[in-house]
């Protein structure tokens, strides 16, 4: 810095102003004191902080997994086959009230919630056992192999069981072609039906390719792909479904639509039909047990009349007996529909009933009538058909089988309300049972007194009339069964079939690409936090700080030296050989000249207004109030290991010092490597060591540099055993008498973990600097450092860092700590 320009000030938050260029450190109370002996307060950060720089360290890395993951499934999405689409429209409705006249009565909504027959009946739709019967019938399983080829050409595919998955080639000719299947060989005629190894098919013209190529799918992946592409949706406020079926194909597409509607509502006319046969053979059953009862019960009347007279003029006696068959008409309907759903219970409960029996118990007259009973049955039919399609066919499942278990786990649910709906109506007749059996005893205590014989023709008579009732109701019943069986129709009505596939339809590769592109940007992030994990070497500011316990006092960007990241070339290294070797050579006593040119890692004399010697100022600057009381003169500027720079640190540092007014002394205390001498570009001899053995006087062995107000003491000649000069008194006698001539101290040591020099002469300092090199020094060679520091009892002041990647003025933030403990630069 000139005479000329004003000098730099600190400003306080409290007030007061306190230059730069003061004549001691700090003074008392004043700077941080967490610049101390560490602390984990510096360590406060953003918990994200660590892994978006990971991120952008290894940006390339993220971009690379991006455009990789793209580019593999650009690879893959450009070879997709084209996907067309076919629409059908059924319409649910239940035509069978209708064409019988609502016979066999209205059916109930069924107890525990409405359920919607629309989304019930796309269930079906999308069932397996649906998708077999489709692809069977159908020939799905019959795919092209050869590009554009349609199936246009062929009709009246159908693929047999037993074939197995293989390739079918076709030769084409003029006027026939040739198959090979395995091996197989026929030849067709165009037009008509060809069969070879189970595969039928009609190929209706020469398709223009001389040869094609047919697979054969495994029959469960051909159902896996046709429920796939299956898309059914009702459409709004309607009970019509739109059934959308995707295919490569669009022939095949159409085929496929149409083939599952046209095979749905046959499915559910066949249902209905099943369910009404069911309610005839029930009703036939009763029927005849009736028609038992009537002829034994016409036998008894007229054996009894036969046996003896009776006679029934009295007014009285008619009344009465006119309630009291009333009554007992009301007494047998009930004993009836008890005895139905007690039979019912039964079915249900026993553990040996055959399911036939019990199927056809809900279809007797007493128990159709009771919605809820009937609804809850026939959610049990549909539940046992389900379950019959999974443990039948040509793949039965066993019992154990996932998709079974689902079916018996929801049967037993169904059974269990069908059980408890039985028991409560059988709970509510026998309660009507005993009113009616109340009143009939009251009736028969009033005709006690009438002839005994004509009260027992009464009864007879009475029986014969309410059996003859029974019998004529089941014989109605009984037709209008025969009726509803009679007609073929379903709930699935066709409104419309697919005429053509459309297509080819958007493959949605853009989304795709872009899909892959943001999900191998995720890999490529996950990758570089790993990759950032497993590198043990310090890179960043907090690092630094968590691993030392201390302060980072400041971060040194690159500068053309070898020591911040940048290798010289060879003519100047070459160069700086060649000075070295004649300074080396120079008498004791000569010092250069002003005008000669001095190392190039001094970038704070160099390039006094570049990034990196305004980072030496800042680390003078943040050491000026690193102590929360006067007195600190003399700093060690040491390193875990070689290589990290601190000779070109406690140099420029030096410098720095000397710039700002003040009388600073240099000593280059690494008797082992010294390097001091060649970066002020003087004699290495007389020094130190020659002052400690007492060769030289002190003054012979300081040296005027071409700083200003800035000396140096170079090593000397280097000893066998350095630690005994270093570790004596009158190495501490020395630094006694340095600090009574010069304001500030400062002393290149040996790595701390080498050597212990390093350690002797940190407990003689009022402080010391441990300086690292970012993606070198390690993080426990650091940490050792640091506790090695510690364990001898020396000040600990801060770190410094030096960084190759920091080129720009983004780490002015290390400045900021003036800002964050009450000081402003102005």
């Amino acid at each position: 810095m000139s005479e000329s320009q004003p000098p730099t000030r600190l400003t306080h938050a409290a007030g007061g102003n306190v230059p730069v260029g003061m004549p001691a450190f700090g003074p008392a109370g004043v700077g941080p004191a967490a610049f101390g002996r560490g602390g984990d307060s510096f360590n406060s950060e953003n918990p994200l902080r660590p892994y978006f720089l990971a991120l952008l360290r290894y940006w390339w890395l993220v971009l690379v997994a991006g455009g990789l993951s793209m580019a593999l499934t650009w690879r893959k999405v450009r070879n997709d086959a084209p996907v067309f689409l076919a629409s059908a429209s059924i319409r649910i409705t239940d035509p069978r009230p209708a064409l019988t006249g609502n016979l066999a009565g209205e059916v109930a909504g069924g107890s525990g919630g409405w359920t919607d027959p629309v989304l019930t009946q796309i269930q079906v739709l999308r069932s397996r056992a649906l998708a077999e019967t489709v692809v069977d019938s159908a020939g799905l399983r019959l795919q092209s192999g050869t590009k554009g080829f349609y199936f246009g050409f062929i009709d009246s595919v159908s693929v047999s069981h037993l074939t197995p998955n293989d390739s079918l080639f076709l030769g084409i000719h003029r006027d026939s072609f040739t198959a090979r299947f395995g091996k197989d060989t026929a030849t067709g005629i165009y037009g008509l039906p060809f069969t070879i190894s189970g595969i039928r098919f009609i190929l209706r013209e020469p398709p223009p390719w001389p040869r094609v190529t047919l697979r054969v799918l495994d029959r469960e992946g051909a159902i896996d792909r046709l429920l796939g592409g299956i898309d059914a949706r009702p459409r709004e406020l309607t009970t019509v479904i739109d059934v959308n079926v995707t295919a490569p194909d669009p022939v095949l597409a159409q085929r496929s639509a149409n083939a599952l509607a046209n095979t749905f509502q046959y499915f559910n006319a066949q249902s209905a039909q099943q369910q009404s046969r069911r309610r005839r053979e029930f009703i036939q059953r009763q029927l005849q047990q009736t028609d038992r009862d009537l002829r034994d019960a016409e036998a008894a009347l007229s054996s009894y009349r036969r046996g003896a007279r009776s006679f029934s003029a009295k007014d009285k006696y008619a009344i009465e007996t006119a309630d009291l068959t009333a009554l007992q008409k009301r007494h047998d309907d009930l004993t009836a529909m008890l005895a139905s759903y007690q039979a019912l219970l039964g079915g249900l409960t026993a553990r040996d009933a055959s399911r036939e029996s019990i199927r056809t118990l809900p279809f007797s007259p007493e128990v159709a009538i009771n919605t809820s009973v009937a609804t809850l049955y026939q959610e049990l039919q549909r539940l046992d058909r389900q379950r019959d399609s999974l443990t039948s066919g040509p793949f039965p499942r066993t019992s154990q089988h996932p998709e079974v278990r689902r079916v018996d786990a929801i049967i037993e649910s169904t059974q269990l309300k069908l059980l408890t709906a039985v028991r409560s109506q059988i709970a509510s007749i026998q309660s009507q049972l005993a009113g009616v059996d109340t009143q009939r005893d009251r009736g028969t205590s009033s005709i006690a007194t009438l002839p005994a014989e004509e009260e027992t023709e009464v009864r007879l008579t009475r029986n014969v009339d309410n059996v003859r009732k029974l019998a004529d109701r089941l014989n109605e019943e009984l037709q209008l069964a025969k009726i509803n069986e009679a007609v073929e129709t379903g709930q699935v009505e066709i409104v419309d079939l697919s005429r053509a596939g459309i297509g080819p339809l958007g493959k949605g590769r853009r989304q795709k690409l872009v899909l892959a592109f943001v999900i191998g940007l995720g890999f490529g992030a996950v990758a570089a936090i790993l990759l950032d994990r497993l590198n043990s070497s310090v890179r960043r500011v907090e690092e630094l700080e968590s691993i030392v316990r201390a302060p980072t006092l400041a971060v040194i960007p690159q500068f053309g030296t070898e020591t911040s990241g940048q290798a010289l070339s060879r003519s100047e290294r070459l160069r700086a050989r060649l000075a070295t070797i004649v300074t080396r050579a120079r008498p004791s006593g000569m010092v250069p000249s002003t005008g000669e040119s001095v190392g190039r890692e001094l970038v704070a004399i160099n390039d006094i207004r570049s990034v990196a010697a305004e980072a030496y100022r800042k680390l003078m600057t943040n050491l000026l109030y690193t102590s929360a009381r006067p007195g600190l003169r003399t700093i060690v500027v040491a390193s875990a290991t070689s290589g990290e720079g601190k000779t070109t640190t406690a140099a420029n540092l030096a410098v720095t010092f000397a710039q700002q007014g003040r009388r600073v002394i240099l000593i280059d205390g690494d008797l082992r490597r010294a390097r001091q001498h060649e970066v002020f570009g003087m004699p290495l001899e007389p020094g130190l060591t020659d002052f400690l053995i007492g060769n030289v006087p002190i003054e012979r062995a300081i040296r005027a540099t071409d700083s200003a107000g800035l000396s140096l003491i170079p090593a000397g000649k280097l000893p066998p055993n350095p630690l005994e000069f270093l570790a004596g008194d009158r190495m501490r006698e020395l630094l006694v008498l340095l600090r009574e001539r010069f304001d500030v101290v400062i002393i290149d040591t040996p790595p701390i973990l080498a050597t212990a020099d390093a350690s002797v002469l940190a407990t003689f300092a009022d402080g010391v600097v441990l300086v690292t090199h970012a993606g070198k020094t390690q993080r426990q060679t650091a940490r050792l450092a640091a506790e090695q520091l510690r364990t001898v009892g020396a000040r600990f002041l801060g770190a410094v860092l030096n960084d190759p990647d920091a080129r720009t003025p983004k780490y002015d933030r290390y400045g900021g700590y003036y800002a964050a403990y009450g000081y402003n630069a102005t």
